[in-house]
């Protein structure tokens, strides 16, 4: 079974590391904010055209909800949301590499591992005949 209390992918912004978690919240506004499946708008990460914009949107999303997650319930939480303007500023053209491999590690993260979630009696793709 997964963890329950997952920690997410580290990223430094503004000099505060911040963590990128693929949540059922933060996948829903992802797929809201552009409109498509989730793996479609992190398809656009490659696209030339669309990569950066991309790429500010989903850190952006992902930070906010890492902010609501720690604030849930009346937590305190010392860091502050983000727009995508400012992220935008932190990102410079020497980090982008870097903030990219960030969010694909934590969306590789959020996928099932080979054979999670397969029944346990379950064979190899086998059926009785």
């Amino acid at each position: 079974m997964g963890e329950l209390n997952p920690k997410g992918t580290p990223i430094m912004l503004g000099g505060k590391e911040r963590r990128l978690l693929f949540t059922l919240n933060a996948i829903d506004e992802i797929q809201e904010r552009f409109g498509l499946p989730l793996e479609e708008a992190i398809s656009q990460l490659t696209d030339m055209e669309k990569a950066n914009g991309a790429l500010k949107a989903i850190i952006t999303i992902l930070v906010n909800d890492e902010i609501e997650r720690l604030s849930y319930k009346g937590k305190e939480c010392s860091l502050k949301p983000l727009d995508e303007k400012e992220v935008g500023w932190m990102v410079t053209s020497q980090d982008r590499m870097d903030a990219l491999m960030a969010v694909l590690k934590a969306y590789g993260g959020s996928l099932p591992e080979p054979g999670e979630g397969e029944s346990p009696n379950q064979e190899s793709g086998q059926q009785d005949g």
